[in-house]
């Protein structure tokens, strides 16, 4: 008779680390903790130590609002660029931030040049009443200086050691509050007249020249510019620096200039005084080198609209507001108008249209050479951006439904051009494109007649 054989498995139990394992194992091995903790306390304190701190100074701007049923300050400041009411807000450039803005301030305050003195972990940067003296390179823009700067009793020196990033030995010498010509261009050194000396008069400190360009461009990732909320009327601008005294310099002298404007008085005087602190033509200078003809035709614009402004304050005596104005002088309808007054349609370009939107909206002349400009192509190839987002602005002007027509020919100069449509219609999904109906073939003489005919029945309309 077989036998069988039943065989239980041992259940084993799985070995593992508990509390108590760990916990003596930290004990037996107490000096390692200790040690790590050490070290990164000193790491931490390194750290801090090494890493210059960075001050915040913020402002904030109150826009009064009207009580009268008047539109707001706040839809005047939104006419003049300087914010903007409308849903799409986070979209638009606020003009704070713009460069010609900042510009002005980096010159004004001298933000180009950086100026150091060894401390005892990190170099300090002077600025202020703490800086002893201060150099200006009249023509060195956009080239990047670094080295010693000295000065003892009315003479100084210049040793440079990088120029554009490359070592160089060149010295420079001369008297203060001469100009001298060096091969960097012209250069300029005086004493600071606010400088307070709080031990040892410094007499050599470090320099550091930045470009223009990268100096700008870094206040402007710097600098902050939002409204409160949606619906409120306040301001705030924040800025952060190294220097609390330049920080602070710094959203003062913008501020400044939004409080008299919002003043409502003596505005084409501070237009005027705003246009030669902030040095706008020589910022478009700078931004149209290949092309003077261009910047003194902005420029001219901006003297010509302070010139009307002056007009219009000397005749208005205070009786018609800022809005009123610039209403006058725009092609722009206000929403407002539109809901109460009917069967009107808005003829703008696309740089008026900014900020807006409407239900419908009809882009005319969508080719190439128009948009893009082909003069804006021939001056920078690089401008096809700016152009890509200008079309991208007044594409998204429409709420509801947006035409865009072009033509297959055009009369330029007595003579018939072909056209192309824009490049840009080719960046537009297939899906969100409804063409027209097409297969109606026009000869020009049946367009010609077909339009003449709408024309008679308008001129009919109007009389």
């Amino acid at each position: 008779m077989a036998e069988e054989i039943i065989v239980n498995p041992v259940e084993q139990e799985e070995e593992g680390l508990s509390f108590m394992d760990i916990l003596s194992l930290c004990i037996g091995k107490w000096y390692w903790i200790v040690a790590s903790l050490v070290i990164c306390l000193i790491v931490a304190f390194l750290y801090v130590k090494v890493t210059p701190p960075t001050y915040l100074r913020t402002a904030s701007i109150l826009i009064k609002e009207n009580q009268n049923g008047k539109p707001s300050s706040m839809d005047q400041l939104s006419e003049i660029g300087i914010v903007n009411t409308t849903t799409n807000v986070n979209n638009e450039i606020i003009t704070i931030k713009s460069p010609a803005i900042v510009l002005g301030v980096v010159q004004r305050l001298g933000m180009d040049v950086n100026y150091y003195v060894d401390g005892t972990f990190y170099r300090k940067l002077l600025y202020g009443t703490n800086l002893p003296f201060q150099i200006d390179f009249l023509d060195a823009d956009e080239k990047f200086v670094t080295g010693l700067l000295s000065v003892k009793d009315d003479q100084f020196k210049l040793d440079v050691q990088t120029l554009d990033g490359e070592p160089c030995e060149y010295v420079v010498k001369g008297n203060l509050k001469d100009t001298v010509e060096t091969s960097l261009g012209r250069v300029y050194v005086t004493n600071n007249p606010v400088y307070l000396p709080l031990y040892e008069p410094i007499t050599e400190v470090e320099i550091e020249k930045r470009t223009l360009h990268s100096t700008v461009e870094r206040c402007v990732n710097r600098v902050s510019v939002e409204l409160q909320d949606k619906n409120a009327s306040v301001i705030d601008i924040a800025y952060d620096d190294v220097s609390i005294q330049r920080a602070e310099d710094f959203v003062n002298m913008i501020t400044a200039y939004k409080g008299k404007f919002l003043s409502g008085k003596n505005l084409a005087a501070t237009l005027t005084a705003l246009v030669e602190e902030i040095r706008y033509w020589d910022y478009l200078v700078m931004e149209f080198q290949k092309n003077e003809k261009e910047a003194k035709w902005k420029y001219k614009n901006i003297l010509t609209f302070i010139s009307l402004l002056d007009k219009w304050e000397q005749e208005n005596d205070n009786e018609e507001s800022i809005y009123s104005y610039l209403n006058k002088i725009t092609l722009i309808t206000r929403d407002d108008d539109q809901d109460s007054e009917g069967g009107k349609v808005g003829l703008m370009t696309i740089h008026a249209a900014k900020g807006l939107e409407f239900k419908v909206v009809f882009l005319a002349g969508c080719e190439d050479a128009v948009i893009p400009h082909a003069r804006a192509l021939e001056d920078d190839p690089s401008n096809i951006e700016e152009e890509r987002r200008l079309f991208y602005v007044a594409v998204t002007r429409a709420m509801d439904k947006l035409y865009i027509t072009s033509c297959k020919m055009r009369h330029h100069m007595r003579e018939s051009v072909t056209c192309i449509p824009s490049r840009f219609l080719e960046e537009i999904p297939a899906e969100l494109i409804q063409t027209g109906d097409d297969e109606k073939q026009e000869s020009p003489e049946e367009a010609h007649k077909r339009m003449m005919a709408q024309f008679e029945k308008l001129k009919a309309r109007w009389k």
